[in-house]
């Protein structure tokens, strides 16, 4: 297997990353296009606002399809060709490729996004903290050089999503009630406690309780827990 650490992913890689999940592709499995989605939209930047992206990921084996078998649907299309049209009904109803394997693994993402009111609070909040966004967790007192009118301006939101594992268990590090598929918590600079456990409690779990789940990745498709879909490999029919 391999794990990965980035504390620096862009939103274009988490883009990539999530780019099953978001499109619900064949809608199959632990697949959780609404809980993707949103979490990316957290996650989404403008010039008021800006993302730090935490990647937890673990690739483990990949599934490989044998004794393939045409679905009912698959044969429905292929009966088609005795009505005329046969092969335009083949190809919208099946495409040009199958799915030939899957990769299997986990991730545990978390984002911590920070909301300006405006342009100049943004850039005077840059200045103050010296780009060190994550100091404002880790050391104490550290907002407290931020002058008031910055306090007042900026929101921080940290989420937290997980595909793959024990997925369940992620909201109950959280100390408020959770409500969806994907762990939020909101906070402004002049209270950084919420932020501040749930940070330590993501950094607790990625440390202690994640990585135990993800020790046997099998896969069950009738499971919430072990392995997730990541990727599919398709083949061409024709090869």
């Amino acid at each position: 297997s391999e794990v990965t650490f980035d504390r620096s992913m862009s939103y274009e890689e988490l883009s990539d990353l999530l780019d099953v999940q978001v499109k619900g592709r064949l809608n199959y499995g632990t697949f959780n296009a609404k809980g993707a989605a949103r979490f990316l939209s957290e996650a989404e930047v403008s010039n008021l606002s800006k993302s730090l992206i935490f990647a937890y990921i673990v690739k483990g084996k990949s599934a490989i399809l044998t004794n393939p078998q045409l679905t009912q649907t698959a044969m429905d299309a292929r009966d088609s060709i005795d009505v005329g049209e046969g092969n335009e009904i083949i190809r919208a109803t099946c495409g040009d490729e199958f799915v030939e394997s899957v990769d299997l693994g986990a991730q545990l993402l978390v984002n911590v996004s920070f909301e300006f009111a405006n342009q100049d609070i943004k850039t005077e909040f840059e200045a103050s903290i010296e780009l060190d966004y994550v100091s404002l967790f880790s050391v104490e007192g550290e907002a407290a050089v931020l002058s008031d009118r910055l306090k007042d301006n900026i929101v921080i939101t940290v989420s937290a999503m997980q595909i793959g594992g024990q997925v369940s268990r992620l909201p109950e590090i959280f100390s408020n009630d959770q409500n969806g598929d994907v762990s939020i918590v909101q906070c402004g600079t002049s209270d950084l406690e919420a932020c501040k456990d749930a940070i330590n409690g993501i950094v607790k779990y990625a440390t202690d309780e994640f990585p135990q789940q993800i020790r046997d990745l099998s896969y069950d498709s009738t499971s919430a827990n072990g392995a997730a879909v990541l990727k599919y490999n398709t083949k061409s029919y024709y090869n």
